[in-house]
């Protein structure tokens, strides 16, 4: 068994009104930053 679960945000609930996600626990999740990614023949995504 992995030492994680793989969760993707499509998969999660999203409040429009206030802005935010909610985890599969119920609770509130809060945005805590980003990233960017750089494939190996030199696309960046954010």
């Amino acid at each position: 068994m992995p030492d994680f679960i793989l969760i993707l945000v499509q998969n999660l609930f999203y409040n429009a009104e206030q802005g935010f996600f909610v985890c599969p626990m119920g609770q509130k999740m809060e945005k805590v930053g980003t990233g960017k990614r750089a494939s190996d023949n030199g696309y960046v995504s954010q």
